[in-house]
């Protein structure tokens, strides 16, 4: 049975001798390793390794060994990595199901709340935390979300003020209750502000004018496109 000492020894060993496997086997060898070294991991997050590697297994293994030496061992003497962002969709009520190339999900009529403690790795993104507080003022009863990375990451919520949503940050903690988005004009502060806004318009039963647009269109690629394909109406006014 190994411990992290001693799984951190094993992958240091091996990446000297992953580098002559060819880009194709990648998903395939890492996944090897796992096994041989005791390690659980949830296929969302080994595809999002790979992604990340983007093919070179030196860049996968440094990501693997994070992973494993920021993720407890378990009683059974397994260490067992898992994508909190999926468990989050869970807990929330979403039936989510993960294929080999996508993933599915059902979203229930109310959204369950929750708490959340925002971290680094395995913990939940706080790159993700502007999206997930808006999207629970859509969630029955009061949630909360703590943001231990960055802590002063809410420009979204007076701006979500704005719309009617009943959230607010006190003593380095955000509170949100169910709410009602109404019309209104805001302000995209930075990139994950404009989508935590998107996602409010998405919400709302009316029209939401986003100013700032361009640090929204800088950082996600043909997100007018994308977002439309889904059933979003969305413009750009220029």
């Amino acid at each position: 049975m190994k411990n992290k000492d001693l799984v951190k020894k094993d992958l240091n060993s091996l990446k000297s001798i992953m580098g002559m496997l060819k880009n194709k086997s990648l998903i395939q060898s890492i996944l090897k390793l796992v096994n041989d070294y005791n390690i659980k991991i949830e296929d969302s997050t080994l595809r999002k390794i790979a992604d990340i590697a983007n093919g070179d297994v030196r860049t996968a293994l440094n990501g693997l060994e994070v992973a494993v030496l920021t993720t407890n061992m378990e009683a059974d003497g397994y260490i067992h990595i898992t994508d909190e962002v999926i468990n989050v969709l869970k807990r929330l009520g979403c039936i989510v199901k993960v294929t080999s190339d996508e993933i599915l999900m059902q979203s229930p009529v109310l959204l369950k709340s929750i708490n959340e403690e925002v971290d680094t790795y395995p913990s939940f993104p706080t790159d993700l935390q502007p999206i997930l507080s808006t999207v629970l003022l859509k969630a029955n009863g009061e949630s909360i979300v703590k943001d231990n990375v960055y802590k002063k990451r809410i420009s979204h919520i007076k701006e979500l003020n704005k719309l009617s949503g009943n959230i607010f940050y006190e003593n380095e903690t955000i509170y949100i209750n169910k709410s009602h988005i109404t019309n209104g004009e805001c302000i995209s502060h930075d990139l994950r502000c404009g989508f935590a806004l998107i996602c409010a318009g998405v919400m709302s039963d009316d029209f939401i004018k986003i100013k700032n647009a361009e640090n929204i269109l800088r950082g996600y690629e043909d997100i007018i496109n994308k977002l439309t394909s889904v059933g979003v109406t969305i413009k750009q006014i220029l």
